[in-house]
């Protein structure tokens, strides 16, 4: 064999050998491994939805309303009432009252809703075709029925006996000064302000022979619709009533109760 040859197979066995030992190492170290990140990401658990009381967000509440029944010679009825969220129509809260009062009543349906008749034994229609029991609020005629009315907080509710005006006057009572001194006389003036349908204009009208009740006393306003009142020496809050009665018909006026306060400074 030359030498050349030799180199040969010499050159090809340190190739074949080497081969070889990469195979080897390979196999005992093994393929590289690779380290995949960790995600450090925290899922966090969803909340419990918290459901309102009210789903459309209104709380119904009772609250109070004023309440007067005013009959043809007296008063009937007059205080506070709670008016219940769910029942809040003028006429229920009446009926409810008298319920509770043991007042008897009696309504009728006219023209699909319901109308007061009667009230402790007082009809309609007892002096004639058009008088009977009526309907005002915040010493205004209702602009709806009672039954259809529904009620405010704080509400003036008045149930009375009489007739459309000018047959039965809804008072008005201003005093003069405005605001009283104690120890200092004053003016009470009673009038009333209401639709002539037969002029279709509005009239004011100053209301003689009212009585007016202040402190015991009894006063009468003139032809001017005024009453001179005396003085009382103590500051405070002070309750004025107003009246015009018939003893053989109902009121000229809506008898004005307790909801007339003075402040006297």
């Amino acid at each position: 064999m030359s030498k050349k040859a030799k180199i040969g197979i010499a050159v090809v066995l340190v190739v074949v050998v080497a081969a070889l030992l990469v195979v080897l190492f390979t196999d005992v170290l093994g393929p590289e491994e690779t380290t995949e990140p960790e995600n450090d990401v925290i899922e966090e658990e969803p909340m419990d939805e918290v459901e309102p009381d009210d789903p459309d967000g209104l709380d119904e509440v009772d609250f109070s309303a004023h309440l007067r029944v005013e009959g043809i010679n007296e008063n009937i009825f007059g205080g506070e009432v709670t008016v219940p969220a769910d029942e809040a129509f003028a006429l229920e809260v009446l009926t409810s009252t008298l319920d509770e009062e043991g007042i008897e009543y009696e309504t009728e349906d006219f023209e699909g809703s319901p109308m007061l008749t009667s009230v402790d034994g007082e009809d309609e229609g007892t002096f004639g075709e058009t008088d009977g029991w009526l309907f005002m609020v915040n010493n205004e005629m209702a602009p709806v029925g009672a039954g259809e009315y529904l009620v405010e907080e704080n509400d003036e509710l008045v149930f009375f006996y009489g007739d459309f005006p000018p047959a039965t006057l809804i008072p008005e009572v201003e005093t003069d000064p405005s605001v009283v001194e104690a120890g200092e006389d004053f003016t009470v003036t009673v009038t009333s302000t209401y639709m002539d349908f037969a002029t279709e204009e509005m009239v004011t009208e100053e209301i003689e022979g009212a009585t007016v009740v202040f402190e015991g006393e009894e006063y009468t306003t003139d032809e001017n619709g005024k009453a001179e009142i005396n003085a009382v020496d103590t500051a405070g809050t002070y309750e004025l009533e107003v009246r015009k009665d018939r003893d053989d018909n109902y009121p000229v006026i809506v008898r004005t109760g307790d909801t007339i306060q003075i402040d006297i400074r």
